[in-house]
């Protein structure tokens, strides 16, 4: 999932449009494109698009929690993003640099 998630990410978009772009990869791997629709009928879902974002945030900053992703996103570059998402991935083309 984070493979095609680092294929897919787009560092230009604004939060809004970010979190969006995650609903086609949810619905891909049996989530919910909203939580609404998954609270509606959980058994009909893998779970949400809440749990995609999840999986990106410990990917990206390798903690399950932090401050709003998309804004740490920003702060950290897309080399940086794109690099990070790579080693999750187990990218062996990826190096970690501190």
């Amino acid at each position: 999932m984070i493979a095609q998630y680092k294929e897919l990410h787009d560092h230009s978009l604004d939060g809004t449009a970010w979190f969006d772009s995650l609903k086609p990869l949810a619905v891909s791997f049996g989530f919910a494109p909203e939580t609404k629709i998954y609270k509606q009928n959980p058994d009909a879902y893998t779970g949400s698009i809440g749990d995609i974002a999840q999986f990106i945030r410990v990917a990206i900053t390798g903690r399950e929690q932090s401050p709003d992703l998309w804004s740490c996103m920003q702060v950290m570059g897309e080399g940086r993003v794109r690099e990070r998402l790579g080693l999750a991935a187990g990218s062996n083309k990826e190096k970690r640099h501190e």
